[in-house]
């Protein structure tokens, strides 16, 4: 397990799971999961790197060169790759925030943990604390995730996944595309409030007597 600390977040399907369907079988398959950018140069995104390249030499020994490089080909069979690569087909540019970073994406079967910024983990099945935590994640905020990165080796072929464990909302940023922003600091107490006393001295509408 990995933790990055202060990255940004992408495509987020933390509040419902993403479904997508095989081509080939026509089978749909959920998951909950997201994308995180980070600067190529992070040192937690060289960690989760490493570690990734150790699980490889113990599954794949003096093979891992050879299959690694037929993974680097196919973006499909990695979890991770340039910025730039991820091209936006309407106007063919890199996705907003891409550019010259790293993307990493994850996902789960089953909810990610996700925990306050107090540091207390949000009960997942919970639904009501559930959502009211995770529309805290736009995207483009700043998060933690903690992630575990894996290797598949089966009879859907060699490739290199990443689950994602774990979700805290860390701070605000630029928000992607039409992702919320945050509005909290233009508002302030009304100047006036006006009050209405309803008591019997005060003639109402016909209509508020029933």
């Amino acid at each position: 397990m990995i933790k990055l600390n202060n990255v940004r977040l992408s495509f987020p399907h933390l509040i419902e799971p993403r479904v997508t369907v095989n081509e080939s079988t026509g089978k749909e398959s959920s998951s909950y999961g997201c994308q995180i950018l980070v600067e190529p140069d992070n040192a937690d995104f060289k960690k989760l790197m490493d570690n990734v390249h150790s699980i490889a030499l113990e599954t794949w020994k003096d093979k891992t060169g050879t299959i690694l490089q037929m993974i680097n080909e196919d973006k499909l069979k990695r979890f991770f790759g340039k910025g730039e690569t991820k091209i936006k087909k309407e106007t063919l540019e890199p996705y907003e925030g891409y550019a010259g970073m790293m993307y990493i994406s994850c996902n789960r079967k089953k909810r990610p943990q996700v925990y306050k910024t107090n540091g207390t983990v949000v009960d997942s099945l919970n639904d009501a604390l559930y959502l009211e935590e995770t529309r805290k994640m736009y995207p483009g905020c700043r998060v933690n995730v903690v992630l575990r990165p894996w290797v598949q080796d089966n009879k859907f072929g060699r490739a290199l996944r990443c689950e994602l464990l774990a979700v805290q909302f860390n701070k605000h940023d630029s928000a992607f595309g039409d992702g919320e922003k945050d509005t909290s600091s233009l508002f302030s107490a009304s100047d006036s409030e006006e009050v209405v006393d309803f008591s019997s001295d005060v003639s109402l509408p016909s209509f508020m007597l029933g």
